[in-house]
């Protein structure tokens, strides 16, 4: 089992299942994926952030205050690890993402497995960090999100995904990918708005 679980890896997952669709799964387009892991990391930094708002003041009012005035993209990319970390863990013990249940989209296993484990799940987490979006790096990860936007768009795997995992959608309903996108740019919204009225204050 365990060497089985290093061959894992992952993008996207239902148990949080996604109701069974009409007809067979098919790859998940470019936008079904970037906004479900858009909206999983969104939430679980925001937990991450809020958490330490709140907890960091009893004890180290002075590292709290750092925190404060840092730049709160700054702040998001130093926890981005431990987000992934945590967002592999939610996959593995629910079998899948929210993200990637509101769309209904799963990463699977090509070698014939169902789902993968923990370790494939994590590896594949910063695989998509590293080779998908370049570390989020500016600039940078337009040279892996452009030719991996091309290649899921064209119903070929991301480059990051070949020999390894196949990303499919178990719904082929438009209003739930439109639905599913319009919930995740409402989500990045808001949390812009409450971060910007908090540092007004």
């Amino acid at each position: 089992a365990a060497a089985a679980d290093d061959h894992d890896e992952d993008d996207g997952e239902p148990g949080l299942e996604p109701a069974a669709a009409s007809a067979g799964p098919r790859l998940a387009g470019p936008w079904e994926r970037y906004f479900a892991r858009s909206i999983d990391l969104t939430i679980i930094l925001s937990v991450l952030l809020t958490g330490l708002y709140l907890v960091l003041p009893s004890i180290s009012p002075r590292l709290a205050l750092d925190l404060y005035n840092a730049h709160p993209g700054a702040v998001a990319f130093l926890l981005l690890p431990v987000a992934l970390f945590i967002n592999a863990g939610i996959i593995t013990l629910c079998g899948n993402s929210l993200g990637k249940a509101i769309f209904a989209i799963r990463a699977e296993p090509i070698d014939g497995r169902q789902r993968f484990g923990f370790g494939g799940t994590l590896k594949r987490e910063f695989t998509v960090w590293l080779r998908g979006l370049a570390l989020g790096i500016p600039v940078f990860n337009l040279f892996t999100m452009v030719p991996a936007y091309r290649a899921v768009g064209s119903g070929k795997p991301a480059p990051y995904d070949i020999g390894r995992a196949a990303v499919r959608s178990y719904s082929n309903s438009q209003l739930r990918s439109t639905l599913g996108m319009v919930f995740g740019m409402l989500l990045y919204l808001g949390i812009f708005a409450v971060n910007g009225m908090e540092r007004a204050q």
